[in-house]
Parts: C-alpha cells; structure tokens; sequence
C-alpha cells in the first residue's frame, strides 16, 4: 500500500505543475490552492492580498496551538477551571481560523473568475430621426 501512495504522489507531483500554471485564470484552481495559506490569492497575481491571508491563518493557527498548549500543561498540573478556559479559547481560535480559511477560498474563487474581466463601459445615447 506504502508504494501505491507514493505512485501517486509522484503522479500528481508530474501531473500537477503543468496544469495550474497553463493559460488564463481558472477559479477551481485557485480555489485548491487556497490550500496554502494565501496561495490561491499569490496564483491569482494578488500579492499583498496573498501576504495579508498568509500573515492571518498564521496568526489565527499560532494562537490555536498556544492555547492548545497552555490547556494541556493546565491539564497535567490539575487547574481544571485554567483548562476548561483555554479550550474554550482554543476553539475560538480555530473557528476564526477555519473562517480567515474560508474567506480565503472565496475570495481566490472570485478573483480568479473575474482575472479577464475588462471594464470597458460606454454609455452610448443615439438620437436622430430616420425618414
């Protein structure tokens, strides 16, 4: 089983590159690489987008560990009021993590579909008479 994953992961390592970096914009891409933390936005040429979700799933994933951490050593030491806060702290965290991740997605998704899109708006107003 341990050398079919790893055809598979070579498959898609060889199969992969050459798909998302092909011509135009496409939104499922950009979508799959919302994966990484600002990925989707640095695909979809946005960079200081791309850095702004990268630097806030960070932040948000530190803060989840931090509290992770400091519940399990209120845990072990036996302070059960220290651990119950720090876990409530700590789901809190991830829910806003999880949330930065979806904004992420969605705006990859959008950015990607509207990449071609020019505004040329022209209000045109004909008026004559035809006999």
């Amino acid at each position: 089983m341990n050398r079919n994953v790893t055809g598979i992961f070579l498959a898609l390592m060889l199969i992969v590159p050459a798909s998302l970096f092909s011509e135009g914009k496409s939104p499922t891409k950009a979508m799959l690489l919302s994966i990484l933390p600002g990925g989707g936005q640095f695909y979809n040429e946005k960079y200081i987008k791309s850095i702004i979700f990268a630097t806030a799933q960070t932040i948000c994933l530190g803060f989840t560990v931090r509290e992770h951490i400091y519940a399990m050593n209120a845990e072990s030491e036996g302070r059960e009021n220290d651990y119950n806060y720090h876990i409530a702290k700590r789901y809190d965290w991830l829910w806003l993590s999880c949330g930065v991740w979806a904004l992420s997605i969605g705006d990859a998704f959008v950015d990607a579909y509207f990449y071609n899109f020019y505004e040329d708006v022209g209000i045109e107003l004909d008026v004559g008479f035809k006999f």
